[in-house]
C-alpha cells in the first residue's frame, strides 16, 4: 500500500470516527459538533494545539501565533547573541548598536522569508570556514538530510 493509499485510508477512518461520535452524541441528546470540538481538543493533532477556547484555531490565528513566537525567539536570540558579543569584544555601546542592527536585519529577512536557516549556515561558512550544524530533525525538515 502506497502512503497516498495509507493517508488516505487513515482519513477515512478518522472521518467514520467522527461521524460515529457525532451520531452517539446526537442519539444522546448532546451537541455533536461540542463533542467534536472535545476529541479533537482531548486528541492535539499534530502536536499543536488546534483550538483555543472551544474553538478550531483558524489558519490565520495559527499563522498570526506562529509569527508571534518566532519575534520572541528572534528577541531571546538577539539578548543572547548580543550579551556574547559584549563580553567578547567590549566593543561600547556604538558598536554594539551596529551589531544589532546586523542581527535584526538577519532575523528580519528569516521572517519575511527573503532567505533560509540554511542560506545564513552557508554564508557563515563561506566567510568563516566554520561550520555551524544544525540538530539532524531540522536538517531532514529543510531537506538537507
Amino acid at each position: 500500500m502506497s502512503k497516498h493509499d495509507r493517508d488516505g485510508e487513515y482519513r477515512l477512518q478518522g472521518l467514520e470516527f467522527a461521524y460515529r461520535l457525532a451520531k452517539a452524541a446526537k442519539d444522546e441528546g448532546k451537541d455533536p459538533v461540542e463533542e467534536l470540538l472535545r476529541e479533537i481538543k482531548f486528541r492535539r493533532p499534530s502536536g499543536v494545539t488546534a483550538l483555543t477556547s472551544g474553538e478550531l484555531m483558524t489558519q490565520s490565528k495559527f499563522l498570526h501565533d506562529s509569527d508571534a513566537i518566532k519575534a520572541y525567539t528572534m528577541k531571546t536570540m538577539l539578548a543572547i547573541a548580543t550579551a556574547a558579543h559584549f563580553e567578547q569584544t567590549n566593543c561600547g555601546e556604538e558598536g554594539m548598536a551596529e551589531y544589532m542592527d546586523v542581527f535584526n536585519n538577519y532575523a528580519n529577512g528569516l521572517l519575511d522569508k527573503q532567505f533560509a536557516w540554511i542560506d545564513i549556515l552557508d554564508m557563515v561558512h563561506e566567510r568563516t570556514g566554520i561550520t555551524l550544524d544544525l540538530p539532524d530533525a531540522v536538517l531532514k525538515e529543510l531537506g538537507q538530510k
